[in-house]
Order: structure tokens, then sequence, then C-alpha cells
């Protein structure tokens, strides 16, 4: 084998980026292969700027709220209604086979049809040449992740609060 060649190795978390062996890092999620945990969570400028730039008359980009293996969710003001949304964004350039675009469009059409009060609402859905995007109703809080670290572990009680209402939203979506 050629030694100036580097091994590489599809990233676990999010099955698109590349790992070069040494780096032990994928350089698209930030995931660290040697700590199971996301090291660098930047989002390329590129694919940033693309965001704002296709959407720009609709959406006023403001932060990025998280990222899962393929998707981004942005905090973002829907500038005709002058109202805060989430916006879910799927850069095509993560996606692999036509698989996940379909996984995508239909993720955004069940979602908008469930009416729960626990199941935020999709308010409209999208596609520009570089991703496709679903915009859903902003709710203000935070994770739970950010509850825990905040409040350290829960009671039995606290934590049936919590998960009472995560149970409905669950069970009227499979239904």
């Amino acid at each position: 084998p050629d030694s100036g060649a580097r091994a590489r190795i599809i990233c676990p978390r999010c099955r698109v980026g590349e790992v070069a062996y040494g780096s032990a890092m994928c350089g698209l999620c930030g995931y660290s292969v040697a700590t199971g945990e996301v090291a660098d969570d930047r989002v390329p400028a590129a694919l940033e700027e693309n965001v704002r730039r296709e959407l720009g008359d609709q959406y006023k980009i403001e932060r990025l709220l998280g990222r899962g293996g393929m998707s981004l969710v942005y905090l973002a003001r829907e500038l005709e209604l002058n109202r805060h949304v989430a916006l879910k964004v799927l850069p095509l350039q993560l996606v692999l086979g036509a698989d996940a675009v379909d996984r995508f469009k239909r993720e955004a059409k069940i979602a908008a049809s469930l009416d729960h009060p626990h199941i935020v609402p999709v308010v409209r859905v999208g596609s520009t040449p570089t991703f496709l995007w679903y915009s859903m109703r902003w709710v203000k809080g935070g994770s739970l992740r950010e509850l825990l670290d905040r409040t350290g572990p829960m009671s039995l009680e606290d934590a049936l609060k919590v998960l009472e209402p995560v149970a409905s939203a669950l069970q009227y979506a499979h239904q």
C-alpha cells in the first residue's frame, strides 16, 4: 500500500463525514472516535452562508439551536409574519441516497398532520437548490440536558411531570 495515503473511515455519528487515521475526528460533525463525544460541533461556514442567502428573503437566521446526524435546527425570525420559528434544514450534500430525502419529507408531512398539545406543529415546508427545510413553531425553553445540568438529578415526581406529556405525545403519534 501507498504509505502516503491516509486510511479513512465513515463517521459513525453522522455517517457522512470521513475520519482520517490519526485525526480521529470527523471534519463534518466534530465527532471524536477516541472519546465517543462531539469534540467540535461547528457548522461549516459555507453551509450556514447558503441557509442565510437562500432563505434570506423569508427568514432572518438568528442562531443554531441544535443538530442531528444530518440536519440542523436554527432559531429564525419569519419576516412576513414577524414571529420566531425553529427552522430544520437538511443540506443535500449530507444526503446519502434518495431515501434520506424521502425520510425528511415524510417526517415533515407526518409532523404537520399531528394535532396534539405536546407536539410542535410544522408551519411550512420548502426546498432550495442546496437543502430541504421545514419550519415549526418555536417553543421557548431549554432541553432536558440543560434542566438536569442546572438542577441536578430529578426526583421521581419531577421526572414523571416531564415524562407524562412526552408519553402522551408519543402515544398519540403512534396511533
